[in-house]
């Protein structure tokens, strides 16, 4: 990643007239599987980098420390994994188990 201080006039003004720098800067939260579910989409601060699928929709290659699904963060009493919640998400597909989510939820 590129620092200010690496800059002058010219490098600056070509770096920010090359659009790729700023593909990620309108993916927001809403926009990412899984995050999009999230409570705390619009509060987040997670550093991750999303990833764009060939189909075009955005996940992220490993998963966040809290699951929206059952409301735990990783760590705490009866924490599970989103495979474990019925939710997969890969380069590939992202498939939700809505009713394996439920039962999951009623057992809490």
């Amino acid at each position: 990643m590129a620092h200010i201080d690496d800059f002058n006039e010219k490098s600056l003004k070509e770096y920010f007239n090359n659009p790729s720098k700023f593909k990620l800067w309108l993916i927001h939260k809403d926009l990412i599987d899984v995050c999009k579910d999230c409570e705390f989409r619009h509060m987040c601060v997670d550093s991750r980098l999303p990833i764009q699928r060939i189909n075009g929709s955005w996940y992220h290659k490993t998963e966040c420390n809290y699951n929206p699904y059952i409301g735990k963060w990783k760590g705490t009493n009866k924490y599970k994994t989103l495979e474990e919640c019925g939710i997969i998400v890969n380069d590939s597909f992202y498939i939700r188990d809505d009713n394996k989510i439920k039962i999951f939820n009623e057992t809490l």
